[in-house]
């Protein structure tokens, strides 16, 4: 059982921007069978860090994104593991327009070697 959260700040100018991510994560892949689901909010304010470098899969990347990531893995094999993450959020949340919500969804077969 994990608790995790981090955090950035971009105090250039008169107001500072701040991201965040603040999550669970239980379990561990390790043996056949094990098993790992974590959860985890995220926000980036508007140029709070260089959009280039915010993870892609959230919000469609860049800044001024808030997303939900629920993740969950499986250990099928030694060398092998199965996931699935649901990732659900919103860009332009600095925005008064409306922005549509952005849902995706990923499975992913990793093989180690």
């Amino acid at each position: 059982f994990n608790i995790y959260a981090e955090s950035v700040s971009n105090s250039e100018g008169e107001n500072y921007k701040l991201g965040k991510i603040v999550g669970v994560k239980f379990g561990k892949l390790k043996d056949i069978g094990s098993w790992t689901l974590s959860v985890d909010n995220r926000e980036l304010e508007k140029d709070s860090t260089v959009g280039l470098l915010a993870d892609a899969d959230s919000s469609g990347g860049g800044t001024d994104i808030r997303s939900t990531r629920i993740s969950g893995a499986y250990q099928a094999a030694e060398n092998f593991n199965i996931s699935l993450t649901a990732l659900s959020g919103k860009k332009s949340i600095s925005s008064t327009t409306f922005s549509p919500n952005y849902q995706r969804m990923m499975l992913d077969f990793n093989y180690n070697y």
